[in-house]
């Protein structure tokens, strides 16, 4: 059962917030790439005229007037953050920026360029639409987190195909490609997305623990300080002030252990994902950091997904 009440009161810190919130977000059902919901717009353009900015921005000429029009005809690329090749509050990085947008203007080269906007994300603060593209056969913003050029970058949303974006950064950190490939650089990446709540799951990411665990055989006391998948079924939910919201998660099996472990879910997080949605008995699998919380170790949840 959890320990707390709902007027305890709540001092942990919840993942550093977005430096540049969305518009809106949407929840894993709802998200995007090779498949999920359809597109609130969609261009399949044979040879389109076209600008890149940088390694994660790029104008285009959707309405084929011949002209290149900002911000209405600029597009951010979702899940992914490339380093700044202008001063900024994360730093300019031009040894790492400028193969990004090369490798961008490489990839989009090919054609025809597909564009996907979609419902609930389809532009930023600054009125760039923020979008999925295909090149060719390339699922362009895919590919620029498997060459390490940019970290999974989860603030304006998750992917539906999340598992093929995490397998793509694993593969990036283990290869040291781009961002990942002098020690300077990946240290100050991890710490970055340590704060966001999050780690790449790579073998040889000492900050990953590698594997689905389950409640039971989880050795908390020994992963404190990781990242983990836990497994599970939510035996208990609450709300608490200030919209966070604690899950005790047990083990999926009627026989396993009666063991449960406490999952904090910050407010932003707990609305994107539709936490108190959640039904008692739900199966869900479940990641983040395991921390200790005033002598008890919890689980801070950064993505999860209902069911099997």
């Amino acid at each position: 059962m959890l320990a707390f009440s709902a007027g305890s009161t709540f001092a942990r810190t919840p993942p550093k917030p977005a430096t540049r919130p969305a518009a809106g977000a949407l929840g894993p059902s709802g998200a995007l790439g090779s498949s999920g919901t359809a597109p609130v717009q969609r261009w399949v353009l044979p040879h389109p005229l076209l600008r890149v900015v940088d390694g994660d921005t790029l104008d285009v000429d959707l309405n084929g007037n011949g002209r290149l029009e900002p911000p209405e005809e600029r597009l951010r690329l979702l899940y992914v953050d490339t380093p700044e090749l202008h001063a900024s509050p994360k730093g300019l990085d031009l040894a790492h920026g400028l193969p990004a947008k090369a490798a961008l203007a490489r990839l989009v080269a090919a054609s025809p360029l597909e564009v996907q906007v979609f419902a609930g994300n389809e532009r930023d603060r600054y009125g760039r639409a923020l979008a999925l593209l295909r090149a060719g056969d390339t699922w362009v913003n895919l590919e620029l987190v498997r060459l390490g050029h940019s970290p999974l970058n989860t603030r304006f949303t998750f992917p539906s195909d999340y598992d093929a974006y995490v397998r793509a950064e694993a593969e990036a950190f283990t290869g040291r490609r781009g961002i990942w490939a002098d020690r300077l650089s990946r240290d100050r990446y991890l710490a970055r997305l340590r704060q966001e709540g999050r780690t790449p799951q790579a073998p040889d990411n000492p900050a990953w623990l590698p594997g689905r665990q389950t409640v039971a055989a989880l050795d908390a006391a020994k992963a404190v300080g990781r990242y983990a998948i836990v497994a599970g079924v939510v035996r208990e939910r609450r709300a608490l002030r200030k919209g966070v919201v604690l899950i005790a998660l047990g083990d999926a099996e009627r026989t396993a252990s009666a063991r449960t472990l406490t999952v904090v879910v910050f407010p932003k997080m707990a609305e994107r994902l539709g936490v108190l949605g959640w039904p008692v008995a739900a199966r869900v699998r479940i990641e983040g950091f395991l921390a200790r919380y005033k002598g008890r170790i919890e689980l801070q949840l950064h993505y999860a997904r209902v069911g099997p």
